[in-house]
Protein backbone atom coordinates (compact mmCIF):
# COMPACT_ATOMS: atom_id res chain seq x y z
CA UNK A 1 0.00 0.00 0.00
CA UNK A 2 1.17 3.59 -0.48
CA UNK A 3 2.45 5.07 2.31
CA UNK A 4 1.46 8.72 3.25
CA UNK A 5 1.80 10.75 6.47
CA UNK A 6 -1.26 12.80 6.77
CA UNK A 7 -4.74 12.04 6.83
CA UNK A 8 -6.25 13.63 4.37
CA UNK A 9 -8.36 16.99 5.77
CA UNK A 10 -11.91 16.88 5.81
CA UNK A 11 -14.38 20.16 4.64
CA UNK A 12 -18.29 20.38 4.29
CA UNK A 13 -19.47 22.70 1.68
CA UNK A 14 -22.20 20.80 -0.85
CA UNK A 15 -25.15 21.43 -3.70
CA UNK A 16 -28.68 19.79 -3.35
CA UNK A 17 -30.95 18.82 -5.90
CA UNK A 18 -34.46 19.27 -5.87
CA UNK A 19 -36.14 15.63 -7.19
CA UNK A 20 -40.27 15.23 -7.07
CA UNK A 21 -41.85 12.08 -5.09
CA UNK A 22 -45.31 11.43 -4.49
CA UNK A 23 -44.86 10.08 -1.07
CA UNK A 24 -42.21 12.70 0.26
CA UNK A 25 -41.38 16.45 0.44
CA UNK A 26 -38.46 16.86 -1.39
CA UNK A 27 -36.46 20.04 -0.22
CA UNK A 28 -35.47 22.52 -3.07
CA UNK A 29 -32.45 23.07 -4.62
CA UNK A 30 -31.25 26.21 -4.28
CA UNK A 31 -27.46 27.67 -3.86
CA UNK A 32 -25.78 28.97 -0.58
CA UNK A 33 -23.42 29.98 0.96
CA UNK A 34 -24.42 29.73 4.47
CA UNK A 35 -22.33 28.47 7.96
CA UNK A 36 -19.13 26.19 6.19
CA UNK A 37 -17.62 23.58 8.50
CA UNK A 38 -13.75 22.72 7.87
CA UNK A 39 -12.56 19.87 9.87
CA UNK A 40 -8.65 19.56 9.91
CA UNK A 41 -6.31 16.37 10.38
CA UNK A 42 -3.19 16.87 11.89
CA UNK A 43 0.01 15.24 10.08
CA UNK A 44 1.62 12.39 12.12
CA UNK A 45 4.54 10.07 12.38
CA UNK A 46 2.66 7.04 13.54
CA UNK A 47 -0.68 5.83 11.93
CA UNK A 48 -1.37 3.64 14.61
CA UNK A 49 -3.29 6.30 16.30
CA UNK A 50 -4.84 9.85 14.63
CA UNK A 51 -3.13 11.95 17.48
CA UNK A 52 -1.28 14.92 17.08
CA UNK A 53 2.87 14.57 17.87
CA UNK A 54 3.91 14.97 21.43
CA UNK A 55 3.85 19.26 21.41
CA UNK A 56 7.08 20.39 22.88
CA UNK A 57 6.90 21.71 25.90
CA UNK A 58 6.29 25.39 26.10
CA UNK A 59 4.95 25.49 22.65
CA UNK A 60 1.02 25.32 21.18
CA UNK A 61 0.43 23.98 17.95
CA UNK A 62 -1.69 26.97 15.97
CA UNK A 63 -3.83 26.54 12.99
CA UNK A 64 -4.99 29.18 11.21
CA UNK A 65 -7.15 29.45 8.28
CA UNK A 66 -7.48 32.62 5.93
CA UNK A 67 -9.67 33.14 3.44
CA UNK A 68 -8.66 34.83 0.08
CA UNK A 69 -10.24 36.20 -2.63
CA UNK A 70 -9.85 34.88 -6.44
CA UNK A 71 -6.80 36.99 -6.71
CA UNK A 72 -5.20 35.50 -3.34
CA UNK A 73 -5.20 39.09 -1.42
CA UNK A 74 -7.08 38.24 2.62
CA UNK A 75 -10.60 38.70 3.28
CA UNK A 76 -10.95 40.57 5.86
CA UNK A 77 -12.56 39.35 8.91
CA UNK A 78 -11.79 35.56 8.03
CA UNK A 79 -8.89 34.54 9.39
CA UNK A 80 -9.13 32.42 11.77
CA UNK A 81 -7.25 30.55 14.59
CA UNK A 82 -7.72 27.34 16.51
CA UNK A 83 -4.83 25.82 19.00
CA UNK A 84 -4.28 21.93 19.64
CA UNK A 85 -3.24 20.15 22.60
CA UNK A 86 -1.21 16.96 22.25
CA UNK A 87 -3.76 14.28 21.90
CA UNK A 88 -5.69 16.01 20.58
CA UNK A 89 -7.23 14.15 16.63
CA UNK A 90 -8.53 17.35 14.67
CA UNK A 91 -9.33 20.75 14.81
CA UNK A 92 -12.76 22.49 12.99
CA UNK A 93 -13.44 25.96 11.64
CA UNK A 94 -16.91 27.34 11.52
CA UNK A 95 -17.33 30.33 9.55
CA UNK A 96 -19.99 32.22 7.32
CA UNK A 97 -18.98 31.86 3.96
CA UNK A 98 -18.60 34.97 1.92
CA UNK A 99 -20.84 35.61 -1.00
CA UNK A 100 -17.58 35.95 -3.81
CA UNK A 101 -15.50 33.85 -4.68
CA UNK A 102 -12.87 32.63 -2.43
CA UNK A 103 -9.92 30.06 -1.29
CA UNK A 104 -8.95 28.67 1.60
CA UNK A 105 -5.51 28.67 3.29
CA UNK A 106 -4.33 26.73 5.96
CA UNK A 107 -1.02 26.67 7.98
CA UNK A 108 -0.22 25.32 11.19
CA UNK A 109 2.97 25.83 13.09
CA UNK A 110 4.26 25.73 16.88
CA UNK A 111 4.00 28.81 18.79
CA UNK A 112 4.82 30.02 22.27
CA UNK A 113 2.02 28.90 24.83
CA UNK A 114 0.06 31.83 25.76
CA UNK A 115 -2.72 32.12 28.42
CA UNK A 116 -6.26 30.38 27.96
CA UNK A 117 -8.41 32.91 25.50
CA UNK A 118 -5.29 34.58 24.25
CA UNK A 119 -4.66 34.14 20.63
CA UNK A 120 -0.89 33.23 20.32
CA UNK A 121 1.88 35.45 18.27
CA UNK A 122 3.87 34.29 15.48
CA UNK A 123 6.91 33.04 17.10
CA UNK A 124 9.16 30.85 14.12
CA UNK A 125 7.31 32.35 11.35
CA UNK A 126 5.40 35.77 9.94
CA UNK A 127 1.98 34.49 8.78
CA UNK A 128 0.07 37.47 8.13
CA UNK A 129 0.32 36.88 4.45
CA UNK A 130 -0.17 33.32 3.94
CA UNK A 131 1.19 33.49 0.75
CA UNK A 132 4.48 35.11 1.43
CA UNK A 133 5.12 33.34 4.87
CA UNK A 134 8.65 34.66 6.51
CA UNK A 135 10.79 33.96 9.05
CA UNK A 136 10.75 36.19 12.37
CA UNK A 137 14.08 37.90 11.95
CA UNK A 138 14.31 38.99 15.33
CA UNK A 139 17.09 37.73 17.68
CA UNK A 140 15.23 36.32 19.82
CA UNK A 141 13.91 33.59 17.98
CA UNK A 142 16.84 32.40 15.99
CA UNK A 143 17.61 29.54 18.20
CA UNK A 144 14.23 27.73 17.88
CA UNK A 145 15.03 27.92 14.01
CA UNK A 146 17.93 25.27 14.93
CA UNK A 147 18.06 21.51 16.50
CA UNK A 148 14.15 21.40 17.44
CA UNK A 149 11.04 20.79 15.85
CA UNK A 150 9.10 23.03 16.77
CA UNK A 151 10.54 24.60 13.60
CA UNK A 152 8.32 22.21 11.61
CA UNK A 153 5.00 23.25 10.06
CA UNK A 154 2.46 21.91 8.00
CA UNK A 155 0.35 23.90 5.15
CA UNK A 156 -2.57 23.25 2.36
CA UNK A 157 -4.88 25.20 0.47
CA UNK A 158 -8.31 24.61 -0.41
CA UNK A 159 -10.64 26.06 -3.84
CA UNK A 160 -14.08 27.10 -3.03
CA UNK A 161 -16.32 24.40 -3.27
CA UNK A 162 -13.80 22.12 -2.87
CA UNK A 163 -13.43 19.64 0.28
CA UNK A 164 -10.35 16.97 0.35
CA UNK A 165 -7.36 18.51 1.52
CA UNK A 166 -3.79 16.86 2.56
CA UNK A 167 -1.53 19.22 4.40
CA UNK A 168 2.26 18.30 3.64
CA UNK A 169 5.49 19.68 5.37
CA UNK A 170 7.07 22.62 3.41
CA UNK A 171 10.17 21.91 4.19
CA UNK A 172 13.24 19.35 3.96
CA UNK A 173 14.87 18.51 7.28
CA UNK A 174 18.67 19.01 6.99
CA UNK A 175 21.33 17.96 9.54
CA UNK A 176 24.88 18.61 9.32
CA UNK A 177 27.76 16.99 10.59
CA UNK A 178 31.14 15.51 9.62
CA UNK A 179 32.95 12.13 10.10
CA UNK A 180 36.11 13.82 9.00
CA UNK A 181 38.90 13.74 11.33
CA UNK A 182 40.32 17.07 10.55
CA UNK A 183 36.81 18.18 12.41
CA UNK A 184 37.02 16.15 15.24
CA UNK A 185 37.22 18.26 18.80
CA UNK A 186 35.47 21.05 18.14
CA UNK A 187 32.60 21.22 20.38
CA UNK A 188 31.12 24.40 19.48
CA UNK A 189 29.66 26.19 15.95
CA UNK A 190 28.88 29.63 15.14
CA UNK A 191 26.78 30.38 12.07
CA UNK A 192 27.10 34.21 10.81
CA UNK A 193 24.84 33.45 7.78
CA UNK A 194 22.89 31.08 7.08
CA UNK A 195 20.47 32.12 3.58
CA UNK A 196 17.49 30.39 4.34
CA UNK A 197 15.04 30.27 1.52
CA UNK A 198 11.84 32.72 2.38
CA UNK A 199 8.61 34.03 1.54
CA UNK A 200 6.61 30.29 0.91
CA UNK A 201 3.39 30.44 -0.60
CA UNK A 202 0.34 28.35 0.57
CA UNK A 203 -0.90 28.63 -2.67
CA UNK A 204 2.35 27.64 -4.98
CA UNK A 205 4.03 25.60 -2.50
CA UNK A 206 6.85 27.91 -3.45
CA UNK A 207 9.44 30.47 -2.45
CA UNK A 208 10.34 33.36 -3.69
CA UNK A 209 14.02 32.20 -3.30
CA UNK A 210 14.61 35.61 -1.40
CA UNK A 211 16.82 34.52 1.61
CA UNK A 212 16.07 35.25 5.13
CA UNK A 213 19.85 35.79 6.47
CA UNK A 214 19.47 33.44 10.67
CA UNK A 215 22.44 33.08 12.71
CA UNK A 216 22.92 30.63 15.35
CA UNK A 217 25.15 29.77 18.48
CA UNK A 218 25.24 26.15 19.94
CA UNK A 219 27.22 23.22 21.23
CA UNK A 220 27.94 20.41 18.92
CA UNK A 221 26.32 17.28 20.38
CA UNK A 222 27.24 13.74 19.95
CA UNK A 223 29.19 15.18 16.32
CA UNK A 224 25.87 17.21 15.61
CA UNK A 225 26.65 20.99 14.00
CA UNK A 226 22.76 21.80 13.45
CA UNK A 227 19.64 20.65 11.97
CA UNK A 228 17.30 23.18 10.20
CA UNK A 229 13.95 22.94 8.74
CA UNK A 230 14.43 24.68 5.54
CA UNK A 231 11.49 26.33 3.42
CA UNK A 232 11.55 23.95 -0.45
CA UNK A 233 10.11 25.43 -3.51
CA UNK A 234 8.77 23.88 -6.54
CA UNK A 235 10.82 26.14 -8.61
CA UNK A 236 13.80 24.40 -7.40
CA UNK A 237 15.91 21.62 -5.47
CA UNK A 238 18.85 23.41 -3.51
CA UNK A 239 19.29 26.18 -1.46
CA UNK A 240 20.73 27.81 -4.64
CA UNK A 241 23.67 29.09 -6.05
CA UNK A 242 25.68 31.81 -3.71
CA UNK A 243 23.41 30.90 -0.74
CA UNK A 244 26.32 29.67 1.32
CA UNK A 245 26.47 28.90 4.71
CA UNK A 246 29.14 30.46 6.47
CA UNK A 247 29.95 29.34 9.71
CA UNK A 248 32.93 28.94 12.25
CA UNK A 249 33.99 25.87 14.54
CA UNK A 250 35.10 26.20 17.68
CA UNK A 251 36.85 24.70 20.82
CA UNK A 252 35.71 25.72 24.54
CA UNK A 253 39.34 24.94 25.62
CA UNK A 254 40.99 27.34 23.27
CA UNK A 255 43.67 23.36 22.22
CA UNK A 256 42.27 24.12 18.68
CA UNK A 257 42.24 27.27 16.73
CA UNK A 258 39.05 28.53 15.21
CA UNK A 259 38.35 27.38 11.59
CA UNK A 260 35.78 29.01 9.35
CA UNK A 261 34.19 27.23 6.55
CA UNK A 262 31.73 27.59 3.92
CA UNK A 263 28.81 25.09 3.40
CA UNK A 264 27.90 26.03 -0.73
CA UNK A 265 24.24 26.75 -1.50
CA UNK A 266 24.35 25.01 -4.48
CA UNK A 267 25.17 21.67 -2.90
CA UNK A 268 22.83 21.76 -0.29
CA UNK A 269 19.64 19.57 -1.53
CA UNK A 270 15.93 20.77 -0.59
CA UNK A 271 13.79 17.39 -1.20
CA UNK A 272 10.00 18.21 0.78
CA UNK A 273 9.25 16.12 3.38
CA UNK A 274 12.78 14.42 3.92
CA UNK A 275 14.79 14.16 6.36
CA UNK A 276 18.62 14.51 5.02
CA UNK A 277 21.95 14.14 6.22
CA UNK A 278 24.90 15.93 5.05
CA UNK A 279 28.29 14.69 5.96
CA UNK A 280 30.71 17.74 5.32
CA UNK A 281 34.51 16.85 4.88
CA UNK A 282 37.20 19.42 3.89
CA UNK A 283 37.87 21.06 0.34
CA UNK A 284 39.75 24.03 -0.92
CA UNK A 285 39.61 27.77 0.28
CA UNK A 286 37.49 26.78 3.38
CA UNK A 287 34.79 25.61 1.17
CA UNK A 288 33.36 22.49 2.41
CA UNK A 289 32.32 19.28 0.72
CA UNK A 290 28.96 17.24 1.78
CA UNK A 291 27.69 14.00 0.89
CA UNK A 292 24.34 13.40 1.18
CA UNK A 293 22.16 10.81 2.22
CA UNK A 294 18.50 10.42 2.13
CA UNK A 295 17.29 8.01 4.93
CA UNK A 296 13.72 8.65 3.95
CA UNK A 297 10.47 10.50 4.50
CA UNK A 298 10.22 12.28 7.81
CA UNK A 299 7.80 9.36 8.98
CA UNK A 300 8.40 6.04 9.11
CA UNK A 301 8.33 5.16 5.09
CA UNK A 302 7.90 1.02 6.60
CA UNK A 303 4.91 2.24 8.78
CA UNK A 304 1.45 0.75 7.86
CA UNK A 305 -0.39 3.21 5.78
CA UNK A 306 -2.97 5.86 7.66
CA UNK A 307 -6.96 5.53 7.15
CA UNK A 308 -8.30 8.28 5.20
CA UNK A 309 -11.15 8.99 3.09
CA UNK A 310 -11.33 6.96 -0.14
CA UNK A 311 -9.38 4.12 0.60
CA UNK A 312 -11.44 0.99 -0.02
CA UNK A 313 -12.09 -2.08 2.89
CA UNK A 314 -11.50 -5.18 1.32
CA UNK A 315 -13.21 -8.84 2.93
CA UNK A 316 -10.61 -9.57 4.46
CA UNK A 317 -10.28 -6.86 6.62
CA UNK A 318 -7.50 -4.78 4.91
CA UNK A 319 -7.86 -1.55 3.00
CA UNK A 320 -6.13 0.08 0.26
CA UNK A 321 -6.00 3.31 -1.89
CA UNK A 322 -6.57 0.46 -5.40
CA UNK A 323 -10.44 -1.06 -5.97
CA UNK A 324 -10.41 -4.36 -6.24
CA UNK A 325 -13.70 -5.88 -7.58
CA UNK A 326 -13.04 -9.42 -5.98
CA UNK A 327 -12.12 -7.95 -2.79
CA UNK A 328 -13.71 -4.31 -2.14
CA UNK A 329 -16.86 -4.00 -0.09
CA UNK A 330 -17.04 -0.59 1.46
CA UNK A 331 -15.44 2.73 0.98
CA UNK A 332 -14.01 5.28 3.72
CA UNK A 333 -16.48 8.26 4.29
CA UNK A 334 -15.23 9.38 7.47
CA UNK A 335 -12.45 9.00 9.69
CA UNK A 336 -12.44 9.48 13.24
CA UNK A 337 -15.32 9.41 15.50
CA UNK A 338 -18.50 11.82 14.57
CA UNK A 339 -21.00 13.42 16.70
CA UNK A 340 -21.52 11.46 19.59
CA UNK A 341 -21.17 8.60 18.33
CA UNK A 342 -19.23 6.04 20.85
CA UNK A 343 -17.76 2.71 21.65
CA UNK A 344 -20.59 2.11 24.08
CA UNK A 345 -22.79 2.17 20.84
CA UNK A 346 -21.66 -1.52 19.93
CA UNK A 347 -21.36 -4.54 21.79
CA UNK A 348 -18.50 -6.89 22.16
CA UNK A 349 -16.10 -4.11 20.80
CA UNK A 350 -12.92 -4.41 22.78
CA UNK A 351 -11.35 -1.19 20.42
CA UNK A 352 -9.70 1.85 22.41
CA UNK A 353 -11.54 4.02 19.79
CA UNK A 354 -13.73 4.61 16.44
CA UNK A 355 -11.38 4.82 13.66
CA UNK A 356 -13.77 6.12 10.63
CA UNK A 357 -16.59 5.37 8.99
CA UNK A 358 -17.20 3.21 5.45
CA UNK A 359 -20.32 3.31 3.53
CA UNK A 360 -20.65 0.04 1.23
CA UNK A 361 -20.29 0.17 -2.69
CA UNK A 362 -23.30 -1.53 -3.25
CA UNK A 363 -27.02 -1.36 -2.05
CA UNK A 364 -29.22 -4.43 -1.39
CA UNK A 365 -31.71 -5.12 -3.29
CA UNK A 366 -35.04 -2.97 -3.78
CA UNK A 367 -37.83 -4.12 -1.70
CA UNK A 368 -40.88 -2.66 0.20
CA UNK A 369 -40.72 -3.08 4.18
CA UNK A 370 -43.42 -5.52 4.17
CA UNK A 371 -42.78 -8.94 3.53
CA UNK A 372 -43.90 -10.47 0.24
CA UNK A 373 -47.37 -10.89 -0.62
CA UNK A 374 -48.09 -8.61 2.33
CA UNK A 375 -50.47 -5.12 1.32
CA UNK A 376 -50.97 -2.00 3.32
CA UNK A 377 -54.47 -4.28 3.91
CA UNK A 378 -52.86 -6.86 5.68
CA UNK A 379 -50.37 -5.01 7.13
CA UNK A 380 -49.15 -6.09 10.30
CA UNK A 381 -46.18 -4.46 10.77
CA UNK A 382 -44.81 -3.02 14.04
CA UNK A 383 -45.89 -0.03 15.40
CA UNK A 384 -45.16 1.97 18.24
CA UNK A 385 -41.77 2.99 17.36
CA UNK A 386 -39.24 5.28 19.49
CA UNK A 387 -38.60 8.16 17.60
CA UNK A 388 -34.63 8.81 17.03
CA UNK A 389 -34.49 12.36 15.21
CA UNK A 390 -34.37 15.60 16.60
CA UNK A 391 -38.01 16.68 14.81
CA UNK A 392 -36.47 20.55 15.17
CA UNK A 393 -32.86 19.06 12.79
CA UNK A 394 -33.56 16.37 12.01
CA UNK A 395 -30.46 16.29 10.03
CA UNK A 396 -28.27 17.28 12.88
CA UNK A 397 -24.59 15.21 13.25
CA UNK A 398 -25.79 12.05 14.48
CA UNK A 399 -24.03 8.97 13.61
CA UNK A 400 -25.26 6.41 15.89
CA UNK A 401 -26.71 4.17 13.09
CA UNK A 402 -25.57 0.84 14.97
CA UNK A 403 -27.87 2.02 17.87
CA UNK A 404 -30.48 2.73 15.65
CA UNK A 405 -30.45 -0.62 14.03
CA UNK A 406 -30.63 -2.41 16.87
CA UNK A 407 -33.40 -1.12 18.01
CA UNK A 408 -34.99 -0.98 14.76
CA UNK A 409 -34.75 -5.12 14.18
CA UNK A 410 -35.56 -5.82 17.95
CA UNK A 411 -38.68 -4.15 17.36
CA UNK A 412 -39.31 -6.39 14.17
CA UNK A 413 -39.09 -8.96 16.59
CA UNK A 414 -39.93 -12.23 14.11
CA UNK A 415 -41.63 -9.72 11.51
CA UNK A 416 -40.31 -11.25 8.00
CA UNK A 417 -39.73 -7.73 6.48
CA UNK A 418 -38.41 -8.40 2.82
CA UNK A 419 -36.58 -5.33 3.18
CA UNK A 420 -35.00 -5.34 6.67
CA UNK A 421 -34.85 -9.10 7.10
CA UNK A 422 -34.16 -10.69 3.70
CA UNK A 423 -32.57 -8.12 1.84
CA UNK A 424 -30.70 -6.76 4.52
CA UNK A 425 -29.00 -10.57 6.02
CA UNK A 426 -28.65 -11.05 1.98
CA UNK A 427 -26.50 -8.50 1.70
CA UNK A 428 -24.56 -9.36 5.06
CA UNK A 429 -23.94 -12.51 3.97
CA UNK A 430 -22.71 -11.69 0.38
CA UNK A 431 -20.06 -9.04 1.88
CA UNK A 432 -19.00 -10.50 5.30
CA UNK A 433 -15.56 -9.25 6.74
CA UNK A 434 -13.24 -11.93 7.98
CA UNK A 435 -11.18 -8.98 10.72
CA UNK A 436 -14.54 -9.12 12.33
CA UNK A 437 -12.30 -7.04 15.59
CA UNK A 438 -11.71 -4.08 13.63
CA UNK A 439 -14.91 -3.78 11.92
CA UNK A 440 -18.86 -3.53 13.43
CA UNK A 441 -21.42 -5.41 11.91
CA UNK A 442 -22.83 -4.39 8.59
CA UNK A 443 -25.47 -1.83 9.98
CA UNK A 444 -28.14 0.62 8.44
CA UNK A 445 -26.99 4.28 8.45
CA UNK A 446 -28.48 6.94 10.13
CA UNK A 447 -29.88 9.72 8.22
CA UNK A 448 -27.13 12.01 9.10
CA UNK A 449 -24.45 9.29 7.82
CA UNK A 450 -26.71 9.24 4.98
CA UNK A 451 -26.51 12.54 4.16
CA UNK A 452 -23.22 13.00 4.30
CA UNK A 453 -21.88 10.03 1.97
CA UNK A 454 -23.94 11.08 -0.80
CA UNK A 455 -23.43 14.67 -0.03
CA UNK A 456 -19.63 14.31 -0.67
CA UNK A 457 -20.25 12.58 -3.79
CA UNK A 458 -22.93 14.69 -5.07
CA UNK A 459 -22.77 18.05 -3.26
CA UNK A 460 -25.35 19.45 -0.79
CA UNK A 461 -26.63 23.31 -0.99
CA UNK A 462 -28.01 23.27 2.85
CA UNK A 463 -31.21 25.02 3.34
CA UNK A 464 -31.19 27.44 6.18
CA UNK A 465 -29.57 26.36 9.61
CA UNK A 466 -31.40 23.16 9.06
CA UNK A 467 -29.69 20.91 6.76
CA UNK A 468 -25.88 21.40 6.84
CA UNK A 469 -23.69 22.70 3.72
CA UNK A 470 -21.62 19.81 2.44
CA UNK A 471 -19.46 19.78 -0.53
CA UNK A 472 -18.44 17.09 -2.64
CA UNK A 473 -14.93 15.18 -0.85
CA UNK A 474 -12.38 15.39 -4.04
CA UNK A 475 -11.00 12.44 -2.42
CA UNK A 476 -13.79 10.21 -2.25
CA UNK A 477 -14.90 11.28 -5.71
CA UNK A 478 -11.99 10.17 -7.24
CA UNK A 479 -11.75 6.99 -5.56
CA UNK A 480 -15.22 6.39 -6.04
CA UNK A 481 -15.60 6.89 -9.71
CA UNK A 482 -12.51 4.80 -9.93
CA UNK A 483 -15.31 1.93 -9.95
CA UNK A 484 -17.15 1.10 -12.91
CA UNK A 485 -21.08 1.83 -11.29
CA UNK A 486 -22.61 4.96 -10.93
CA UNK A 487 -24.22 6.00 -7.75
CA UNK A 488 -26.75 2.82 -7.37
CA UNK A 489 -26.20 -0.06 -8.83
CA UNK A 490 -30.02 -0.93 -9.69
CA UNK A 491 -31.20 0.34 -13.45
CA UNK A 492 -33.52 2.51 -12.56
CA UNK A 493 -33.84 6.20 -12.84
CA UNK A 494 -34.63 6.97 -9.32
CA UNK A 495 -33.91 4.73 -5.87
CA UNK A 496 -34.81 5.70 -2.70
CA UNK A 497 -32.31 4.96 0.00
CA UNK A 498 -33.47 4.60 3.76
CA UNK A 499 -31.75 5.24 6.91
CA UNK A 500 -32.71 3.80 10.31
CA UNK A 501 -33.42 7.32 11.82
CA UNK A 502 -37.20 6.70 12.96
CA UNK A 503 -38.67 10.40 12.56
CA UNK A 504 -42.50 9.24 13.84
CA UNK A 505 -44.37 6.29 15.98
CA UNK A 506 -45.90 4.57 12.99
CA UNK A 507 -42.11 4.08 11.85
CA UNK A 508 -41.60 6.13 9.20
CA UNK A 509 -38.41 6.95 8.61
CA UNK A 510 -35.52 9.89 6.93
CA UNK A 511 -34.29 8.63 3.62
CA UNK A 512 -33.02 9.95 0.70
CA UNK A 513 -34.09 10.14 -3.09
CA UNK A 514 -31.39 9.42 -5.26
CA UNK A 515 -32.17 10.13 -9.35
CA UNK A 516 -30.15 9.78 -12.46
CA UNK A 517 -29.79 8.06 -15.44
CA UNK A 518 -31.42 4.33 -16.02
CA UNK A 519 -28.14 2.74 -17.18
CA UNK A 520 -25.49 2.98 -14.94
CA UNK A 521 -22.68 5.73 -15.20
CA UNK A 522 -19.45 6.97 -13.75
CA UNK A 523 -20.24 10.41 -13.82
CA UNK A 524 -21.64 11.70 -11.01
CA UNK A 525 -23.02 14.69 -12.55
CA UNK A 526 -25.47 12.78 -13.85
CA UNK A 527 -27.13 12.01 -10.51
CA UNK A 528 -28.95 14.19 -7.55
CA UNK A 529 -30.59 13.86 -4.23
CA UNK A 530 -33.32 15.29 -2.60
CA UNK A 531 -33.61 14.77 1.54
CA UNK A 532 -37.01 13.92 2.52
CA UNK A 533 -38.50 15.23 5.87
CA UNK A 534 -41.89 13.70 5.60
CA UNK A 535 -42.48 10.24 5.31
CA UNK A 536 -45.62 9.65 5.51
CA UNK A 537 -46.18 5.58 6.18
CA UNK A 538 -42.60 5.12 4.57
CA UNK A 539 -40.96 2.59 3.77
CA UNK A 540 -43.94 0.13 4.52
CA UNK A 541 -45.84 1.43 1.54
CA UNK A 542 -42.83 1.64 -0.99
CA UNK A 543 -40.43 0.31 -2.33
CA UNK A 544 -36.87 1.04 -0.97
CA UNK A 545 -32.50 -0.31 -1.01
CA UNK A 546 -29.97 0.05 1.99
CA UNK A 547 -26.38 1.14 1.53
CA UNK A 548 -24.79 0.03 4.78
CA UNK A 549 -22.42 1.03 7.04
CA UNK A 550 -19.66 -0.33 8.68
CA UNK A 551 -17.17 1.52 11.82
CA UNK A 552 -14.06 1.02 11.55
CA UNK A 553 -12.01 0.53 15.17
CA UNK A 554 -8.43 1.52 16.05
CA UNK A 555 -7.16 -1.85 18.59
CA UNK A 556 -7.24 -1.78 22.05
CA UNK A 557 -3.88 -0.38 23.60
Amino acid sequence: MKKNFLYPVMALLMTLFAVSCSQEEIISNQKKRGIVSYAVNIPVANSVTRAVPNIPEGYTLRCILQLVDKDNANIANHRYVETLQTGQENVTFTFEAPESEYKCLFWADYVKTVAKGTEPADNLYTTTDLTAIGYNLQASAHADMFNTDAADAFYGALLDGSSSITLKRPFAKVSFSSSNAEYSGYNQIEISKFPAPSNFSVVSGSTTGIPATLSYTGNVVEGKWFSAYIFTSTSGSTMGEGNNIEFKLKDSTGAKPEKNLVIEGKNVPLTPNYDISADVTPGANNKTNITVTFPGDLVDPNAPQPLAVGDFIYKDGSYSKTYDAAKAVAIVFAIGAQGDDAIANYTGVTASKIAGYAMAISETTRATGYKTGETSATNTFPTGWTVNSNSTAPWEIDYKGMKYTKALMDKMGSYESALYTTAFNDFKSANSITAASNFSEWYIPSSRQLLDFFGYLLGCAGDNDKIPVIATNAALVTAYTSIPKGAYSINRDAIIFISSTISTVEGNALGLQITGPAAATTNLSDYAFGLMKDVKQYPMTGSAVIRPVLTIFEPAK
